[in-house]
């Protein structure tokens, strides 16, 4: 380290979480999961030790099921009795991180395992958590979604140099690039870069792309973006969406939709009508809001009468009221939405109809995907003038060792005056390159093969 640079995680973390004692009652961690709105309790005893965590799948779980014969009483008595320590997931069954980590290695942790929070320890203590939510703030942040800009999707040639031409483009209009990222998969034999420009006059940078022979697919100030197809490019939603989700109609009982969330694994279940029009959505959160309190004095057979009564239409939020997308919805627009309104996921409607469903697990994979985090080769933090021009020197010299560059990515944070690049490039040997980065006074910060740099 030659700045004092910490690292992207220290700056991401969600630092004094809502936290939970081992001897909590099953009531008091269910309350306190529903007054503060989260989805995950980090189980604490002395001096914040982490013990364990529990989610509300945890809760469920816990809970009496419809079938239980106990009055209701009786099993308010029970679960009173019930402490957190035996259900909550126990620390040695977690996955866990250090505050050095880098963000990338937690989002790749969270998809691979499949969960979605990461309690981050520092010794044996909780320093925080790090959760779906979280990374798509760092999503937002690193792709330029907050900064005026414009937004160019571009078609290139998948060999080494191929940036380097359009970073020349832009120097030579003065700019600075933001982000520069690429999915995985490829189109009619092009890669698809989506880049953000410092500028919101880019007409005649387009027009010079063009000229090179850089074909432009989608251009404009963000984040309204204007289509221009000139070849078979669909936009990254169709991609990713989760198409065929699984749904209810609006006569479902509490319990069956109850059910449905608890077996299979979703918190989100859409609601659609007989036309397939949707009509509205039931989230884990509804399901737990709208099931009855400890107080009551009803038998379970008096409940379960009542709740499989209880329509599904009662108490789903209505289609007024949800934000929804299209299947041509570009994918950092959706990551957005979800972002700023603070919501877990977004129907995707096309004609009125449900075509599928975009969650918070969806945007893990695209950030996945356009990271590289998959693809073999070399992560390079690199510190960067904040000027126009100044990622083009770098990429030259990626481009003098014939090497590919998967993604770049900046924060919007500066340290010490400085742009911190986090850069993916296609090859393991890197030593040669690092030395020339060096000697053109670029400062290294972190090094090393993908995943354990």
């Amino acid at each position: 380290m030659k700045i004092n640079y910490e690292g992207f995680m220290r700056e991401r973390i969600r630092k004094n979480p809502v936290t939970i004692n081992p001897s909590a009652s099953f009531f008091q961690a269910q309350n306190l999961i529903q007054e503060k709105g989260v989805r995950h309790l980090p189980v604490v005893y002395k001096n914040n030790r982490l013990l364990g965590i529990v989610t509300e799948s945890d809760i469920r779980k816990a809970g009496p099921s419809d079938v239980d014969i106990l009055k209701a009483k009786e099993a308010g008595y029970l679960l009173r009795k019930l402490k957190v320590s035996t259900f909550m997931t126990p620390k040695e069954k977690l996955v866990t991180i250090t505050p050095d980590a880098l963000i990338e290695e937690a989002i790749q942790l969270m998809y691979d395992y499949k969960i979605g929070c990461l309690p981050v320890v520092e010794g044996e203590k909780l320093y925080g958590i790090f959760t779906e939510t979280d990374a798509m703030g760092h999503f937002v942040d690193i792709l330029g979604l907050k900064q005026q800009g414009t937004r160019l999707t571009i078609a290139v040639e998948d060999k080494p140099g191929m940036l380097s031409g359009i970073l020349q483009i832009f120097k030579k209009h003065n700019v600075n690039v933001i982000s520069i990222v690429s999915p995985s998969f490829m189109v009619e034999g092009k890669r698809i870069v989506a880049t953000r420009i410092k500028t919101e006059k880019y007409q005649p940078i387009v027009m010079d792309l063009e000229e090179e022979g850089y074909p432009v697919l989608s251009t404009g100030k963000w984040p309204s973006a204007k289509k221009i197809m000139k070849i078979q490019y669909k936009g990254f939603m169709r991609e990713r969406i989760q198409k065929n989700p699984v749904w209810i109609s609006p006569d479902t009982s509490f319990n069956e939709a109850r059910n449905l969330i608890h077996e299979k694994g979703v918190r989100h279940l859409p609601v659609v009508d007989k036309n397939g029009k949707l009509v509205g959505i039931v989230t884990d959160r509804d399901i737990r809001e709208a099931a009855p309190s400890d107080a009551t004095t009803f038998s379970i057979q008096e409940l379960n009468y009542l709740l499989a009564k209880l329509k599904v239409s009662a108490f789903m939020t209505p289609k007024e009221k949800l934000i929804t997308i299209t299947p041509d919805t570009l994918i950092e627009e959706a990551v957005q939405l979800m972002h700023d309104h603070k919501i877990g996921c977004l129907p995707v409607l096309e004609g009125g109809k449900l075509y599928g469903i975009f969650t918070e697990t969806d945007s893990l994979h695209h950030l996945v995907d356009v990271f590289g985090l998959k693809q073999k080769g070399t992560r390079l933090s690199v510190a960067l003038g904040d000027k126009p021009g100044t990622m083009l020197g770098v990429f030259e010299i990626f481009e003098k060792h014939n090497v590919n560059v998967i993604s770049l990515v900046t924060p919007s944070f500066m340290v010490e005056g400085k742009r911190i690049a986090a850069i993916r490039i296609r090859t393991e040997k890197y030593g040669s390159i690092v030395k020339d980065l060096e000697k053109t006074d670029y400062v290294v910060l972190s090094i090393g093969k993908w995943p354990s740099v």
